[in-house]
């Protein structure tokens, strides 16, 4: 399995012989957009910053709706959450999927902008190996609520994404915020990382990829 950061909540992911990208942002969110072919497309929610899937190339499928679905070797699934804190009242829905090949489970949160976990989702993500957590705060969870989710989760690498870069055309806050708040290892890794399922840390490491 192979992660590439490609800014905010946008990855490239290569699992299971597929080509997976993650919240493809617009041109507006200050990133230059990047040369990226996919065969599958997820999307946590209809704002510009995260559904832009006209930047992909590809003939891909999308995915963008909670429950279940399976790709040859490779499972998608979607549950549910909000943007706020307020049920959705503020900024509506989010989906967070779980990714699952090669024997890792990768989920990525989207925009979730829950304080807490409702039970629900606390069972779906619980057993993630990769946990892809917005940390920026503002329009999701902030570094402390990321903080006391990755605590609790216990996810083997956690990877933060949506926080303030000098490309980043709002303000949010830093990645090193909510890295000070936590106990564990960080790795900064420039480019893609490679994770092999025999080869995942016992321990909670952070993976703070930085964007090329």
């Amino acid at each position: 399995m192979k992660i590439r950061w490609l800014g905010h909540a946008m990855f490239e992911m290569k699992i299971e012989n597929f080509r997976i990208v993650t919240d493809p942002y617009d041109a507006k969110v200050g990133y230059p957009l990047p040369d990226v072919e996919a065969d599958i497309v997820t999307v946590s929610h209809e704002h510009y910053d995260h559904n832009n899937i006209s930047a992909v190339k590809g003939n891909y499928q999308i995915v963008n709706k909670e429950g279940s679905n399976s790709f040859n070797g490779l499972k998608i699934s979607g549950i549910k959450t909000y943007h706020d804190d307020a049920q959705g009242k503020e900024r509506g829905g989010n989906i967070v999927f779980s990714i699952e090949g090669e024997g890792i489970k990768v989920v990525h949160m989207g925009d979730y902008g829950e304080s807490e976990l409702r039970r629900e989702v606390k069972a779906f993500i619980k057993d993630a190996d990769v946990l892809c957590i917005p940390v920026g705060g503002t329009y999701t969870i902030d570094s402390y609520q990321a903080a006391s989710i990755v605590k609790d989760i216990r996810p083997k690498i956690t990877i933060p994404m949506h926080y303030q870069t000098r490309h980043l055309s709002f303000p949010l806050s830093s990645v090193d915020d909510f890295i000070k708040l936590l106990p564990f290892e960080v790795k900064r890794i420039s480019g893609e990382v490679e994770l092999k399922d025999n080869d995942l840390p016992s321990e909670t490491v952070i993976l703070a990829l930085d964007y090329l």
